[in-house]
């Protein structure tokens, strides 16, 4: 089986970022309980490795007690939680993706400007939550509800998206808001590692017989790119793995040409041993 890798692999320099902070944490402060407030990345086995590192995770703020060491996650965190952390003294970390503070700020600078916002997102992804947490005039625009845009007194809002969409959803969808209101000013925030690995994956060659793409079903970037690899090459297999595990339930004896390709957060040891199965069947 010919079996090629497609760049980028591996993590992005956002989840990089937040996991070396998640273990400066752990580092600064090591008699403490260190704790991250959700998922620091979508990933279950960074979860585990942090886990080994005696970073654990809770899902419920009155879990944090007095005296614990805070971890905010990649993916943003709401106002209220920051304002908690502050006003009751607790240490914290932010391990915000640099991409998602830029989005935030640019979020209150309109906002700031008096101009309403439109959040293009998924509704109960935390980087969403975030962003609609800064301010009553941010207005969700669900990618698959939609948005009520009676809601919206501005005739010039402006659109700013979730990071990691699909390239593809997220062009329609601007059609749709520039339809309701023609005088929006778009802002394309898609951030690069999800880019250029959707771009990626449609580049591969359509003879293919089989594309992996290596992530957790967590992750919304790695769906992302699921939808895309599926949309791109309707004849080939496309197939999800966390590990290399589970491709046992595939069936590989026709596969003479395979692909593989990963989520932003999944860890290179895990695509190496997807690889060197696929290339040893």
């Amino acid at each position: 089986m010919k079996v090629s890798l497609v760049e980028p692999l591996g993590y992005c320099s956002g989840v990089k970022n937040a996991i070396n902070i998640a273990l400066k944490a752990k580092n600064d402060n090591p008699e403490s309980r260190v704790i991250i407030f959700g998922k620091l990345v979508h990933n279950n086995f960074v979860v585990d490795y942090l886990k080994k590192k005696r970073i654990d995770y809770i899902n419920q703020i009155n879990d944090i007690n007095v005296g614990d060491v805070v971890v905010l996650t990649a993916h943003g965190h709401t106002k209220a939680l920051e304002e908690l952390l502050v006003n009751k003294k607790i240490k914290f970390y932010d391990a915000t993706c640099p991409k998602v503070k830029q989005n935030i700020k640019l979020i209150n600078d309109e906002i700031a400007s008096n101009h309403d916002v439109i959040y293009v997102g998924m509704s109960s992804h935390p980087e969403t939550e975030s962003a609609l947490s800064q301010d009553k005039r941010v207005y969700i625009y669900d990618v698959k509800q939609g948005c009520n845009f009676e809601l919206i007194n501005d005739d010039s809002p402006a659109v700013i998206n979730q990071t990691t969409l699909n390239i593809n959803d997220l062009t329609k969808i601007h059609t749709m808001i520039r339809e309701a209101k023609p005088n929006a000013r778009f802002y394309n925030e898609i951030c690069a590692a999800t880019r250029l690995r959707q771009e990626e994956v449609t580049k591969i060659s359509q003879d293919t017989d089989l594309i992996v793409i290596v992530g957790d079903s967590i992750s919304s970037n790695t769906n992302r790119l699921y939808e895309i690899a599926a949309e791109s090459h309707k004849n080939s297999k496309i197939f999800m793995a966390s590990s290399a595990v589970e491709l046992k339930s595939i069936d590989l004896k026709n596969i003479k040409k395979a692909a593989i390709c990963s989520g932003a957060s999944t860890p290179k040891e895990i695509i190496d041993s997807i690889y060197t199965y696929l290339k040893n069947y």
